[in-house]
């Protein structure tokens, strides 16, 4: 995971500082949520002394809105936002949510959903 990368990259940093991790609806979709999870919370705990913000993960347009993933995608987002809230130095935000803020086939951004971002 790249929260296991950036470990000696971020040691240094201080509250002046603000960590942004995105990351995407892939592990979720192969049944890792948990596992992501859990890298999120070992994450936000070693970096006690720095901001943490977490961006959810995005909605899966390319699929159908009843989908599994799409599912899978919700009950991760609302267990992120549940993690967050037992830490004052991590928070989480939403990636936009709007179908006009993705490509055509639906599964990343376009330029207009990277700059709402």
């Amino acid at each position: 995971m790249i929260t296991n990368l950036a470990n000696k990259e971020l040691d240094h940093l201080t509250q002046e500082y603000l960590v942004v991790v995105c990351g995407g609806a892939n592990n979720i979709s192969k049944n890792n949520s948990m596992k992501g999870l859990s890298c999120d919370t070992k994450f936000i705990q070693h970096r006690r002394h720095t901001n943490v913000l977490l961006i959810n993960a995005p909605h899966r347009y390319d699929l159908e809105e009843s989908s599994c993933v799409n599912k899978e995608v919700e009950i991760f987002n609302g267990k992120l936002s549940h993690l967050v809230k037992r830490y004052n130095h991590a928070d989480v935000i939403a990636i936009g949510e709007k179908r006009e803020q993705y490509t055509k086939h639906g599964l990343h951004m376009n330029k207009k959903g990277k700059e709402y971002l």
